[in-house]
């Protein structure tokens, strides 16, 4: 009867090793895809916030970007009108010397044309 008992006893508890470890891999499983959802859910809220962030400071980039490659559009157009115009000031300055060249030989031209037959 002692043995009988002693058997029963280690069958019970042998029964409840079974149904505590089948109900704790159960849980444990159950806690692993709970964990796993969590992680995945917060490293996709983690991405999303980083390339918001990413796409923020390349839009900034590139913004600054247009905005200097307008100013040195902007730059150059005045530097070549300031170059046009400093040629076009070099152009008259020229034209007016070759002018009063004209102007000069031409009145000694006329002085010499009237000297010489006055002398001849």
């Amino acid at each position: 009867a002692h043995a009988v008992r002693v058997a029963r006893q280690h069958h019970n508890l042998q029964l409840k090793k079974k149904v505590w470890l089948g109900w704790h891999s159960l849980v444990q499983k159950h806690w692993k895809v709970n964990v796993e959802r969590a992680c995945r859910s917060r490293a996709e809220e983690v991405c999303s916030r980083l390339s918001s962030e990413y796409e923020a400071k390349l839009a900034e980039a590139i913004e600054k970007a247009q905005a200097e490659i307008r100013r040195l559009h902007m730059e150059r157009e005045r530097y070549e009108e300031s170059m046009k115009k400093a040629f076009m000031r070099g152009v008259c300055a020229l034209n007016m010397e070759a002018l009063s060249m004209f102007h000069s030989t031409e009145g000694r031209a006329e002085r010499l044309q009237v000297h010489e037959p006055r002398g001849l």
